[in-house]
């Protein structure tokens, strides 16, 4: 059976797995952990000493590796882009990442998740890392004899364990929290596939459940526009014993929906040493173990930068070629008919020209195909809602600000393409109300207001109100009829999704 090693680690410990995979069997042989100085400070060579004894007491040199790397390392994107064929995404998600990442080189790894899609277009998670960061990875690898196999997102692994768990009832949409050293790694999974990942200090102390109870509805919060109006139906902890179902019942109790704890080693073959007891604090070994059981699915929905998605190169068909022309040259010389080879030449030479020019062809029409996506991805962007301009506007259109107060502005693009804001706050009377909607109005916004409610809760500004003010997608009017197909675009986000990635 082909030897594994899990490597997850973080700033306090290595959490280290050996187990031999074959099919759907996964038989663990050690699940360790490996303490770090406690500085912070977990370098390439505190991590290297570290692992490297270890792996020579298991015997495990020159295994296969699979590793972890944690949502703070990598950077990552929601994309909306055209609906293109699958053989030419990878291709279309580079040219887009490319573009809109913050920090990225040319020779950046990217890999992507296919989230959703809907006539025309299509979402996906892009994700990149520096390859400085990779380097440091084999440097550890190397230095304990082992064999990079995948260096994966640790929410994905995590969601993988999620996924083989096949005793657990599981919901459309669910809430993974997955503890790390001083962290925790909050993951939205819809339909198995992590679409939105958010880190937290870990809390700690006596109102650890309420501090985690919130985090966990800001998160549930922010990823409302990635969910398409679907809501978390689930929470899913990892852990075991009677500390961690103390807990699941308590966070069942604060957030008023179902919690499932998941012990992570459970259906799992185990050896002697782990049958005798399990490490303390089972649960921060599911990122490990969901890499393994990932082993027997070749269709896991990983974000793996050793291996990202990618255009197959075809096959050559140059030795093929060269073997024919030799058998075809050795049986001319032996019937010794140099005239008549001379023809068979002269014949080849046009096949082979015959067949240049076809290819050529052929790339001319990819190449037409690629500048078509590249146009209409520029046109997409030319008509994406300007929300700096449209909130520069407003502001200037309100009253001054002893009359006016904003407590809420929200902005999003309806499925029309239209621009949708949502401005909620206080006034001082209810007169302004009126002038803000007729001031708007005369600025060409289209606005339905709820009208003013008096609450009396601030002597200053006594009046509350909300107003939906759409703003029409730029060249609409002009272009009603316009049928060009759907272009990229970057999904906008709203103050608590920028802050939470």
């Amino acid at each position: 059976m082909p030897k594994y090693v899990a490597l997850d680690w973080d700033d306090q410990q290595v959490r280290a797995v050996f187990a031999n995979v074959q099919g759907d069997t996964v038989l663990v042989d050690d699940a360790v952990v490996l303490p770090l100085d406690g500085s912070g400070n977990h370098s390439p060579t505190q991590v290297m000493e570290t692992l490297q004894q270890s792996v020579n007491d298991h015997r495990y040199r020159s295994a296969e590796a699979i590793v972890t790397i944690r949502r703070a390392d990598v950077e990552l994107r929601l994309l909306s882009l055209p609906e293109v064929p699958a053989d030419e995404l990878p291709d279309i998600v580079r040219f887009q990442a490319l573009r809109d990442f913050s920090e990225i080189s040319e020779d950046w790894p990217i890999d992507y998740l296919h989230i959703s899609s809907s006539p025309g277009e299509m979402t996906v998670l892009a994700a990149t890392v520096s390859t400085s960061r990779l380097n440091q990875f084999r440097k550890v690898l190397d230095s304990a004899e082992l064999k990079p196999h995948s260096i994966v997102l640790r929410p994905c692994a995590a969601g993988s364990l999620v996924k083989h768990q096949t005793d657990l009832t599981q919901s459309s949409v669910q809430l993974m929290v997955d503890e790390f050293g001083s962290g925790i790694e909050l993951t939205v999974l819809r339909d198995h596939k992590a679409t939105f990942i958010r880190t937290v200090q870990r809390p700690t102390g006596s109102n650890r459940i309420n501090h985690l109870a919130g985090e966990i509805r800001r998160t549930m919060v922010a990823a409302q526009n990635q969910l398409g109006g679907d809501q978390v139906q689930q929470v899913i902890l990892f852990g075991s014993g009677e500390e961690h179902q103390v807990a699941c019942k308590e966070l069942h109790e604060r957030l008023e929906m179902t919690v499932t704890g998941i012990d992570p080693f459970q259906g799992l073959q185990l050896g002697k040493e782990l049958k005798k007891g399990l490490p303390g604090d089972s649960g921060r070994f599911a990122a490990t173990l969901g890499l393994l059981v990932n082993q027997s699915d070749p269709s896991a929905d990983l974000l793996d930068f050793l291996n990202p998605r990618k255009i197959e190169e075809p096959k050559s068909k140059r030795p093929m070629a060269i073997a024919t022309l030799c058998s075809l040259a050795a049986v001319l010389l032996l019937s010794g008919g140099g005239f008549w080879w001379y023809l068979y030449s002269m014949d080849q030479q046009i096949l082979t020209l015959q067949q240049d020019s076809q290819n050529l062809r052929k790339n001319v029409e990819s190449a037409q195909s690629r500048i078509d996506d590249y146009e209409g991805v520029n046109r997409w962007l030319q008509e994406e809602t300007n929300w700096l301009e449209q909130m520069k506007q407003i502001s200037s259109t309100l009253p001054p600000p002893d009359k006016t107060k904003i407590r809420e502005f929200r902005g999003y693009v309806s499925s029309s393409g239209n621009g949708t804001m949502i401005l909620e706050g206080v006034v001082d009377n209810q007169s302004s109300i009126s002038a803000i909607e007729r001031k708007l109005q005369e600025e060409g916004y289209r606005v339905r207001g709820e009208g003013g409610v008096n609450e009396q809760q601030d002597e200053e500004y006594p009046w509350r109100f909300r107003e939906t003010i759409t703003v029409e997608k730029p060249g609409k009017q002009n272009k009603k009829n316009d049928d060009r197909p759907p272009s990229t675009r970057t999904t906008s986000l709203t103050n608590s999704e920028a802050e939470a990635q």
